[in-house]
Formats: structure tokens, C-alpha cells, sequence
């Protein structure tokens, strides 16, 4: 019997999701299918993607310009879209949704998009980002929308824009554009390792898809270091990494992924992931992969998606936007 291939769709929605889909067109690697889907026609008329997905509340109410950051237009346009949902995930065995949290159009449209993708049969996979604190406004989005995505999620990961602050020392523009580059490169390399025969490690799906689905809310960072770091070196970047800052539960598993110029080799990546699990728990569950990248040849790029297995929004008790009911509208 063929072995059917294994189908990933990407979907990104909202303004950072798009973004991220544009960038993912540029980089990317295996056979995965892009969607981007917005209610802003403009954006998807710039955004470069496989399939387009334009969703709207009607021509009077909203003419192609977007949700207005009110979570239930969000909401209601995307279940509005469901019949073009379900058809572009036909198949699909995995389906990663990456966007923004904050925003009436991804906030709320993410849990329709991942419910969906859940009902099709596929493994759900969201990355997110957390805003800036300075958003105040979008903080009101963000708890309604984590509640829902976890519920249709197998695994939602969290990028902390607040965190980045910290760490990085540059303006808030370049920290959106490292947060973007970063989050689309974790994408494509994920998808590579479980796609391409031809890695030095694949990363088996159905382990993957395990991970997954007992993943709850977890987190991804990415370090990066000079080919000729020592592994030390590169450990050491991963766990100084500020996501180590987010909520204050025990880490259950981990997806490694390593990518490298033509002298990476198995002992290292073995010794790179043993190093790093270390650091953690020993009891700790980890699985990963390793692919060559011509263009890394001088770098050293180690990636982890780090899981709780926490499923309760609780979690986040001490973040500002915990309680925060969501941006209401008059006209819904």
C-alpha cells in the first residue's frame, strides 16, 4: 500500500497571521499549503499565500475593512466563512493556525478556524502572540479568545511580545518584525522535519500528533549561534531565552528542532537535545528533528515548542488581561 503523504495547511488570520503567511511563501521549504484569511481585502490583495480567504459581515456593515477589533464580528464573520473553511481543509491531517491576539479578527475567528480543522479530523497546532501591555485596549480580546482556541486546540503555543522587550533592546517595529521572521521560520522548520525524507533526523507525525494533542498551552523560542559555538554555547542561549518567564508550571514535553549547515551531525544534535532536556525535568518527554540548510552553513539554529499540558486559562491569573471581558459592538 503508498504511503499517503502527509497534508499540512498553515493558516494564518488577521493582520499578523497574513504577515506571517507572506513570509512562510518566501521561505518555505516542503509542500505545505498556505491560507490566509483576513477581513481586510486590502491586506489579502499584498499577502502571498496558496488560497485566500476574504471574510466579512456584508458590504453595509463592514466593506472589506476589517473587524474593528470587536471580538463577536470577528467571530461571526469566520463562522460566516465555514462552508470555504471546511473545503480548503479537505484532507488535511495537520492544521497550524498562526495570529495575533488583541484583535477582533484573529482573537475570535482563530477558535471557528481551529474547531473546524478539529471537526475535519485534523491535528490543531495554534501559534499565537501575546500583545504588547501598552495595548490595553486589546488585552479585553485576549482571555475569551484563549478559552475558546484551548477548547478546539490540541496544543496552543504562546509568543509573549512583553517578554521580547525584555530581552531584545531595539524598537517596538523591529521587535514586530523578529517576532514575524521568528515565528514563520519555527513553522517551516516544523513542518520540514515530519515532510522531508531527506533530514538528517525526521520527525516522526504520529509522535508529533501525540505531543500535541496532550500539549495544553506551551510556548517556542529559538536560539541562534555561530556554527563554530560550542554545544554549551547554544544550550546556554536556549535556556537564557525569555519565554523561560512565562507561567510558572511544570514543563511536561518538548519538540526539538535543529537546523544547520552540512557539518551537523547526529552526536551533537543527540547531545544538543540531552543538554537542553537536563535543564528541565528528567522526566520530561522530548522528541525531535534535524535538517541541513544550506543557507545556515554558518549558524547554529536550535528551536523548542515547550508544552504544559495545562488546558486551564487559569494559568494566566497574573497576566493583565485575566477577566478582561471582550470588545462589544452595538450591531451584534
Amino acid at each position: 500500500m503508498t504511503r499517503q503523504p502527509l497534508q499540512i495547511t498553515v493558516i494564518g488570520i488577521g493582520y499578523a497571521g497574513c504577515v506571517t503567511i507572506h513570509a512562510l511563501n518566501k521561505i518555505r521549504t516542503t509542500g505545505y499549503t498556505l491560507l490566509a484569511a483576513d477581513s481586510d481585502s486590502e491586506l489579502l490583495d499584498y499577502v502571498d499565500a496558496d488560497e485566500k480567504l476574504e471574510m466579512n459581515l456584508g458590504e453595509i456593515q463592514a466593506k472589506g475593512r476589517g473587524s474593528a477589533g470587536f471580538y463577536y464580528y470577528g467571530k461571526y464573520m469566520a463562522e460566516s466563512s465555514s462552508a470555504d473553511i471546511r473545503a480548503a481543509l479537505s484532507g488535511c491531517d495537520l492544521c497550524i493556525l498562526t495570529y495575533g491576539l488583541g484583535g477582533g479578527t484573529g482573537s475570535a475567528g482563530g477558535p471557528v478556524l481551529a474547531r473546524i480543522a478539529k471537526e475535519k479530523g485534523a491535528a490543531v497546532v495554534s501559534l499565537v502572540s501575546y500583545p504588547f501591555i501598552v495595548e490595553g485596549r486589546n488585552l479585553r480580546n485576549v482571555g475569551k479568545g484563549l478559552e475558546e482556541l484551548i477548547q478546539w486546540s490540541d496544543s496552543v503555543v504562546i509568543q509573549d511580545f512583553n517578554c521580547m522587550a525584555d530581552y531584545y533592546h531595539i524598537p517596538i517595529s523591529d521587535h514586530l518584525v523578529h517576532m514575524n521572521e521568528m515565528n514563520a521560520a519555527c513553522i517551516d522548520l516544523l513542518c520540514t522535519c515530519m515532510q522531508d525524507e531527506d533530514v538528517l533526523i525526521p520527525l516522526n507525525f504520529e509522535d508529533a500528533r501525540e505531543f500535541f494533542k496532550r500539549g495544553g498551552f506551551g510556548y517556542t523560542y529559538t536560539a541562534s549561534k555561530n556554527s563554530a559555538c560550542s554545544i554549551e554555547e547554544i544550550v546556554s542561549e536556549c535556556m537564557n531565552h525569555p519565554y523561560l518567564q512565562l507561567p510558572d508550571v511544570s514543563i511536561k514535553d518538548a519538540i526539538i528542532l535543529i537546523e544547520g549547515g552540512n557539518n551537523l551531525d547526529l552526536i551533537d544534535c543527540d547531545e544538543i537535545v540531552n543538554r537542553i532536556a537536563d535543564k528541565f525535568d528528567m522526566n520530561m518527554n522530548v522528541i525531535y528533528g534535524a535538517c541541513f540548510d544550506p543557507k545556515t552553513e554558518e549558524k547554529l539554529q536550535v528551536t523548542a515548542l515547550v508544552l504544559t499540558r495545562e488546558r486551564s486559562h487559569d494559568i494566566f491569573r497574573e497576566f493583565r488581561h485575566y477577566g478582561m471581558e471582550p470588545m462589544k459592538s452595538m450591531l451584534i
